[in-house]
């Protein structure tokens, strides 16, 4: 059975947490782990880790921290725009400063969000296809 037809057996969408710190990801498993329709089907700590996997695994989300050890979270989501167009990309991060959520935006993420979970949603277009998207900011109340 190809991954795809698994993924519409098991109706649930394969996850890609990329993060290089194992306490971060291993909340994010635990906070998922009773949802119905999503799981963590592989984790990784860096770039080159998450690109291995991408290439051997299908994903159907990914969750990319931006500080990861090497390259950074935002080349991982520009090879995922180039190779992989089709997963969902949210970017995970500590920062709060607003010119990393319009890089990612304007990378065409599906999302930012900030690891504090506070902020507001300002009213945001993606710049190639004018869609409206939200974007936390932590700390700017």
């Amino acid at each position: 059975m190809n991954s795809q037809a698994a993924n519409k057996a098991d109706n649930k969408l394969r996850l890609l947490l990329v993060d290089d710190h194992d306490v971060v990801r291993s909340g994010v498993r635990a906070m998922l782990s009773g949802a119905n329709d999503i799981m963590v089907a592989h984790e990784a700590g860096s770039v080159q880790e998450a690109i291995r996997l991408v290439q051997g695994h299908a994903f159907d989300v990914a969750l990319v921290d931006i500080s990861l050890p090497g390259k950074n979270g935002l080349e991982l989501v520009k090879f995922l725009r180039m190779q992989k167009p089709q997963i969902a990309i949210l970017v995970f991060s500590i920062y709060s400063e607003k010119i990393y959520a319009l890089r990612a935006l304007k990378l065409s993420v599906s999302g930012y969000l900030t690891k504090n979970g506070t902020g507001h949603y300002p009213d945001c277009r993606d710049s190639q296809s004018g869609e409206r998207r939200q974007v936390h900011y932590a700390g700017d109340r």
